[in-house]
């Protein structure tokens, strides 16, 4: 699997921007385009595991989106992710092997 020039740049510019909206995905912001593009240009390779973590009580749609996908549910962290406000939200783990 290998994205088109295109695709790295739509994929990376999602990435920018989910991460920008506070996602909790490992990265923080600001994020550059060069270390997203990173990211992506490691993931087509063949018989990669694709790890998502989700707020559950923040969007619990997203939830339901990754399992449609055929990621599988690989553990919970109680407490895992912090708000802007503070707050602490349960964060479930979901990977998907690529082949």
């Amino acid at each position: 699997m290998e994205f088109s020039e295109e695709e790295l740049h739509q994929l990376s510019q999602l990435l920018i921007d989910v991460v920008e909206d506070g996602a909790s995905l490992g990265f923080l912001p600001p994020m550059q385009l060069e270390e997203a593009r990173a990211y992506w240009t490691l993931v087509p390779h063949e018989h990669v595991k694709i790890w998502v973590a989700v707020q559950v009580d923040v969007i619990v749609e997203t939830n339901q989106l990754y399992l449609s996908m055929g990621y599988q549910e690989a553990g919970r962290v109680p407490e895992f992710a912090r708000s802007d406000d503070g707050s602490y939200h349960d964060t479930v783990l979901y990977f998907k092997t690529i082949e």
